[in-house]
């Protein structure tokens, strides 16, 4: 609801119609999918350990206070490691049908945002967890 909240909308006339069309300058599915893997990678060890989101007018941040098990650009493939830091967490989430088995979100992601004509979003590991990086679809210059 927060992200449904903060994300602009575009509308789109086309030319000599009245009719228009709308589309977020984020890809909700991927927006979803990167917070899901922000919850369920998460260092639930770390008494601080967090999960946030932030949005920015060029940007969205998701962070956790995990760390990356496979290199970031191993994570635009669509088959790479998948290494479960909490499966117990990750099965809850499955089950229930808010992520796959495992390893495709990731790829998933890149795909969407690529189909939405955005920068690719960057995954990185900072010194106190992971940031996944995505860049709104309005900012990219034609």
């Amino acid at each position: 609801a927060f992200l449904r909240r903060n994300v602009t909308v575009a509308i789109e006339f086309e030319r000599n119609q009245s009719a228009h069309s709308a589309k977020p300058t984020y890809p909700f599915n991927s927006l979803r999918e990167g917070l899901v893997n922000a919850i369920v990678h998460r260092d639930y060890e770390s008494y601080s350990g967090s999960v946030s989101v932030s949005v920015y007018p060029n940007r969205i941040e998701i962070w956790n206070s995990g760390h990356l098990s496979v290199p970031p650009s191993a994570l635009r493939q669509a088959k790479h490691e998948s290494i479960l830091n909490n499966p117990d967490i990750s099965n809850v989430f499955y089950l229930n049908g808010l992520m796959e088995r495992v390893g495709r979100g990731t790829y998933n992601i890149a795909r969407e945002c690529k189909e939405f004509r955005m920068r690719p979003p960057k995954w990185e590991n900072t010194g106190s967890g992971v940031r996944l990086t995505f860049y709104s679809a309005a900012s990219v210059v034609e």
